[in-house]
Parts: structure tokens; sequence; C-alpha cells
């Protein structure tokens, strides 16, 4: 079955409503470590990135979090 124009406009248009874009450049040593990486756990290259930017952003919630608890206390010391 053909893609018709009036599928093409409603993909991009719900593409345009739930997904951002962005262009991201590698260094050919860190882009083939994360090939080597992806196609050991078989995921996709989006899939992989977004999870490796989640992970990175709940872990520095954790340390922001424990960083600020340690403060309120020197303070209340």
């Amino acid at each position: 079955m053909a893609y018709s124009e009036a599928s093409k406009r409603a993909t991009m248009k719900y593409m345009a409503a739930n997904y951002d874009h962005m262009s991201i450049r590698f260094k050919h040593d860190v882009y083939s470590a994360m090939q080597d990486h992806i196609a050991y756990t078989g995921e996709s290259k989006g899939k992989f990135i977004s999870r490796a930017i989640m992970e990175t952003i709940e872990r520095d919630k954790a340390a922001m979090s424990k960083k600020a608890k340690a403060e309120r206390k020197a303070k209340e010391e």
C-alpha cells in the first residue's frame, strides 16, 4: 500500500505534537563505543541515548538532593 499524502501529514502532525528533534555530533571513538554497546544490548540509538540522559538526570538529582540536605544540616548546627 502506498504512503498517501494524508497519511504523511498525519504522521508529521503527530511527530510535531509529541516529539522534539535534536541533532548530536559524536567523536568517532565515542560513537564506536556507543555502537558496540547498542549492539550488545539490542537497544536502538534513540532508546539508548534517552535512557543514558534520564539515568544521568536521576543520578544528578540524587546528588543535588544529598548536597542540599548536607548544606541544610550544616546551617542548622
